[in-house]
């Protein structure tokens, strides 16, 4: 089962698409989401799900734009996918037909 934070930079890794930046990632979850993070925690994260096979990560070749240094960019692999998928699914499942009533 994937975490919150995991699951947040999963989607973000599908919606900014492969050869991500971890700052791409950072900056498309505080422009999409109400989620605060610190990107401390999305470059740890990336790094977690990266050890755990559910994304992938490479060296990019340096450009002029990245000022002549390598960069890790990264995609989410196919395991990856599979737990995001499962976990929606459960999410979508527990929330159903609910009805908040938090007045």
């Amino acid at each position: 089962m994937l975490g919150k934070v995991e699951e947040l930079i999963l989607l973000s890794l599908l919606k900014v698409g492969p050869d991500a930046m971890a700052a791409k990632v950072f900056e498309h979850i505080a422009d999409n989401s109400a989620a605060n993070l610190a990107f401390g925690t999305v470059f740890t994260t990336l790094d977690r799900l990266v050890e755990k096979g559910l994304a992938i990560r490479a060296i990019a070749a340096p450009t002029a734009e990245s000022r002549g240094r390598t960069r890790s960019v990264y995609k989410i692999s196919a395991s990856g996918g599979t737990a995001l998928s499962n976990s929606l699914k459960v999410t979508a499942s527990l929330v159903g037909n609910l009805e908040l009533n938090l007045a």
